[in-house]
Protein backbone atom coordinates (compact mmCIF):
# COMPACT_ATOMS: atom_id res chain seq x y z
CA UNK A 1 0.00 0.00 0.00
CA UNK A 2 1.50 3.06 -0.62
CA UNK A 3 2.21 5.75 2.11
CA UNK A 4 0.89 9.02 0.59
CA UNK A 5 -2.45 10.02 -0.72
CA UNK A 6 -2.58 10.64 -4.09
CA UNK A 7 -3.46 14.03 -4.93
CA UNK A 8 -6.08 15.82 -7.60
CA UNK A 9 -7.90 12.91 -7.62
CA UNK A 10 -11.56 14.51 -7.65
CA UNK A 11 -13.67 12.40 -5.39
CA UNK A 12 -16.91 13.70 -7.05
CA UNK A 13 -19.18 11.44 -9.08
CA UNK A 14 -22.97 12.30 -11.14
CA UNK A 15 -26.33 11.74 -9.70
CA UNK A 16 -26.61 9.40 -12.30
CA UNK A 17 -23.56 7.13 -11.48
CA UNK A 18 -24.50 7.16 -7.79
CA UNK A 19 -27.77 6.45 -8.47
CA UNK A 20 -26.49 3.51 -10.97
CA UNK A 21 -24.54 2.27 -8.01
CA UNK A 22 -26.67 2.64 -5.20
CA UNK A 23 -29.44 0.69 -7.42
CA UNK A 24 -26.52 -2.00 -8.07
CA UNK A 25 -26.08 -2.71 -4.60
CA UNK A 26 -28.85 -2.89 -3.67
CA UNK A 27 -30.07 -5.35 -5.82
CA UNK A 28 -26.72 -7.38 -5.53
CA UNK A 29 -26.35 -6.77 -1.36
CA UNK A 30 -27.97 -10.30 -0.64
CA UNK A 31 -26.64 -12.12 -3.87
CA UNK A 32 -22.94 -11.57 -2.74
CA UNK A 33 -23.56 -13.02 0.68
CA UNK A 34 -22.91 -16.34 2.00
CA UNK A 35 -25.85 -17.79 2.20
CA UNK A 36 -25.77 -18.14 6.10
CA UNK A 37 -25.98 -14.30 6.02
CA UNK A 38 -28.69 -13.57 3.85
CA UNK A 39 -31.77 -11.87 5.19
CA UNK A 40 -29.98 -10.64 8.44
CA UNK A 41 -29.17 -7.22 7.50
CA UNK A 42 -25.63 -7.52 7.70
CA UNK A 43 -25.37 -5.51 4.69
CA UNK A 44 -26.73 -1.63 5.44
CA UNK A 45 -28.04 0.34 2.58
CA UNK A 46 -27.13 3.36 4.49
CA UNK A 47 -25.81 4.65 7.62
CA UNK A 48 -26.26 8.41 8.71
CA UNK A 49 -24.19 10.19 10.73
CA UNK A 50 -24.54 13.79 12.50
CA UNK A 51 -22.99 16.30 11.11
CA UNK A 52 -21.58 17.66 14.11
CA UNK A 53 -19.65 14.32 15.01
CA UNK A 54 -18.39 14.44 11.22
CA UNK A 55 -17.22 17.99 11.76
CA UNK A 56 -15.75 17.36 14.75
CA UNK A 57 -13.43 15.08 12.67
CA UNK A 58 -12.99 17.59 10.02
CA UNK A 59 -12.13 20.86 11.96
CA UNK A 60 -9.09 18.89 13.27
CA UNK A 61 -6.11 21.14 12.26
CA UNK A 62 -4.28 18.04 10.90
CA UNK A 63 -6.89 16.49 8.86
CA UNK A 64 -6.61 16.29 5.49
CA UNK A 65 -8.69 13.94 4.55
CA UNK A 66 -11.67 11.46 5.88
CA UNK A 67 -11.21 7.73 5.83
CA UNK A 68 -13.77 5.12 5.92
CA UNK A 69 -12.69 1.67 7.58
CA UNK A 70 -15.29 -1.56 7.59
CA UNK A 71 -15.73 -3.20 10.89
CA UNK A 72 -18.49 -5.68 12.54
CA UNK A 73 -20.40 -5.66 15.25
CA UNK A 74 -21.38 -8.99 17.39
CA UNK A 75 -24.48 -9.80 15.17
CA UNK A 76 -21.65 -9.81 12.07
CA UNK A 77 -23.25 -6.34 10.90
CA UNK A 78 -20.94 -4.53 8.53
CA UNK A 79 -20.74 -0.99 9.95
CA UNK A 80 -18.43 2.26 8.69
CA UNK A 81 -15.35 3.21 11.11
CA UNK A 82 -14.92 6.81 9.83
CA UNK A 83 -11.41 8.44 11.32
CA UNK A 84 -9.73 11.34 10.09
CA UNK A 85 -6.23 10.76 8.19
CA UNK A 86 -3.01 13.39 8.26
CA UNK A 87 -1.13 14.37 5.79
CA UNK A 88 1.20 11.31 5.73
CA UNK A 89 -1.89 9.24 5.29
CA UNK A 90 -2.02 8.30 8.84
CA UNK A 91 -4.92 7.65 11.06
CA UNK A 92 -5.71 10.74 13.32
CA UNK A 93 -5.98 8.81 16.91
CA UNK A 94 -4.37 9.54 19.79
CA UNK A 95 -2.85 6.06 21.18
CA UNK A 96 -1.74 7.65 24.19
CA UNK A 97 -5.39 7.42 25.50
CA UNK A 98 -6.91 3.68 26.43
CA UNK A 99 -8.22 1.91 24.14
CA UNK A 100 -11.94 2.74 25.69
CA UNK A 101 -11.43 6.19 25.74
CA UNK A 102 -14.37 7.96 23.99
CA UNK A 103 -12.21 11.16 22.28
CA UNK A 104 -14.44 11.51 19.07
CA UNK A 105 -11.66 10.67 16.49
CA UNK A 106 -13.41 7.71 15.70
CA UNK A 107 -17.14 7.49 14.13
CA UNK A 108 -19.90 4.87 14.18
CA UNK A 109 -23.48 4.24 15.72
CA UNK A 110 -24.39 5.96 13.05
CA UNK A 111 -27.87 5.75 12.30
CA UNK A 112 -28.57 2.63 10.25
CA UNK A 113 -30.90 1.59 7.37
CA UNK A 114 -32.07 -0.96 7.57
CA UNK A 115 -34.17 -0.75 10.59
CA UNK A 116 -34.27 2.97 10.41
CA UNK A 117 -34.27 4.38 7.01
CA UNK A 118 -34.18 7.89 5.12
CA UNK A 119 -36.88 8.98 3.26
CA UNK A 120 -37.21 8.69 -0.58
CA UNK A 121 -34.19 9.74 -2.83
CA UNK A 122 -32.85 9.11 -6.02
CA UNK A 123 -30.36 7.37 -4.25
CA UNK A 124 -32.84 5.06 -2.37
CA UNK A 125 -35.55 4.52 -4.93
CA UNK A 126 -37.30 1.64 -4.71
CA UNK A 127 -36.05 -1.60 -6.90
Amino acid sequence: MANSLPSGIPNVITLLRAKQMTLRFRQNREIILDERFRGRDVLPFSETIEKTSLQQLIDNPECTAIRIYFGMDEQLRVHPIIVGVNSRNEDIIDLTLPDTTETGELLNDGVRCPPVCPPPSPLNEPI
